[in-house]
């Protein structure tokens, strides 16, 4: 069973969305506990894997009700499907023992294999003389690691190019695109982040990196000033976690001598 996390992210959506795919009948009452009821007696027993794309959009506590709920469920294994592991180090440890996972990281394409994805597309899809190597290095470069992207890129270009009426891949036509991108990912990503968050990334924005001790520090300035009471440190915490698998900021693995891990705004295509 594939469940989207982007689109169902509470215990309740998650358990609909199961209970949708199961073609489970009765199943309409609000109360989460006659949902699991329906799914137990639909399963009878027998094994199943539940798939939880883009596990790291819910937020922490949603994210760890979905997780502890569904492994309630007899014989049932979880793959979950985030896009950093930061999503499961901002876990609660007894969650994260709970689970006890078995962790598989795909690492991002490099822009090399992105343009020879692209090339390869190119070659099927589009006419010899309509695009460059240097059109597909531009787009792979754009991409950020994701081929899925890359190849949405090059089709919008594609079709942008032939309502311009222009036989050829043309930069002029590809950058606005890239921009349209650069702004739909980045609103993409603020969505559901909360006001605390949002405080996060400003101070990091404008302060430049910091540990994660100086920015927990002035985290808390920003709140004084603002008036908005400050969460706990151990939210915090999570929600560092959060936004790194978020892909808003990158959180180093290692610790620093002094004031814990570095902390810096991601930008595309950094590490």
């Amino acid at each position: 069973m594939y469940v989207n996390c982007w689109q169902h992210r509470s215990l309740y959506s998650v358990l609909q969305a199961v209970i949708d795919e199961l073609k489970i009948l009765g199943a309409e009452a609000q109360d989460t506990n006659v949902k699991f009821d329906r799914i137990r007696q639909a399963l009878r027993g027998r094994p199943a894997v539940i798939i939880l794309d883009e596990i790291d959009r819910p937020m922490p506590a949603q994210r760890e009700e979905i997780i502890c709920g569904l492994l309630n469920l007899p014989k049932v294994g979880l793959i979950c499907i985030a896009n950093s592991t930061q999503a499961l180090a901002a876990m609660d440890a007894h969650v994260r023992s709970q689970l006890s996972p078995v962790i598989i990281e795909l690492p991002a394409y490099t822009p090399q294999e992105i343009e020879a994805i692209l090339t390869d597309r190119s070659q099927q899809a589009l006419a010899p003389d309509s695009w460059t190597p240097a059109i597909l290095r531009r787009i792979a470069a754009a991409s950020d690691g994701d081929a899925r992207r890359a190849i949405s890129l090059l089709r919008q270009a594609a079709a942008s190019a032939e309502q311009a009426g222009s036989s050829r891949l043309d930069l002029r036509l590809i950058n606005p695109i890239l921009k349209q991108w650069h702004a739909l990912a980045e609103e993409t990503k603020l969505t559901g982040v909360t006001e605390h968050e949002k405080m996060i990334l400003q101070v990091a924005r404008t302060r430049g990196p910091l540990g994660t001790t100086a920015l927990a520090q002035a985290y808390r300035t920003s709140c004084r000033v603002s008036g908005l009471p400050p969460i706990a440190q151990r939210t915090f915490s999570k929600y560092l976690g959060r936004m790194a698998a978020l892909g808003l900021l990158r959180v180093t693995d290692r610790p620093m001598a002094q004031g814990g891990r570095l902390v810096r705004v991601a930008k595309p295509g950094v590490d």
